[in-house]
């Protein structure tokens, strides 16, 4: 198994491998950099539901009349599109509970917990978007 991808550990036996392939390449390299994240990452499902999600809060937003603001001046009406909403409220919400830049690195959890908080967030704006499910 060569170092470099993407290794998962989660039994005992692929703990074994690892460890292994971790003194193999010790004893060739005499110098190892390890990275370990914990937690499963976010799904491809929740992936694609908080892009559907940003989507559909975008169109939410315009049609109650709401316009987006940033860097530009006031008087300019600009509408939502999902790239602001997933950028200025989904991923400010994001680095400010758990630090991390990417949605890439979010946890299962920490998706449904950034989506919790941008959902009350906007309910207290008379804007609800439930959560995608598959198929949608």
């Amino acid at each position: 198994m060569p170092l470099g991808n993407k290794i998962t550990v989660n039994s005992d036996k692929s703990l074994e491998d690892f460890l292994a392939n971790i003194r193999e390449h010790y004893e060739k390299h005499k110098y190892l950099t390890i990275s370990v994240k914990t937690g499963k990452q976010r799904t491809s499902t929740q992936n694609n539901s908080m892009h559907l999600y940003c989507e559909q809060v975008a169109d939410e937003l315009n049609s109650a009349g709401f316009d987006f603001r940033a860097f530009i001046r006031e008087g300019i009406h600009v509408s939502f599109t999902r790239d602001l909403v997933k950028e200025y409220m989904w991923r400010v919400i994001q680095r400010a509970m758990f630090k991390k830049e990417s949605t890439t690195e979010l946890t299962r959890q920490e998706c449904s917990e950034v989506y919790e908080v941008l959902n009350k967030h906007l309910s207290e704006k008379g804007i609800h978007v439930p959560w995608p499910h598959k198929g949608e």
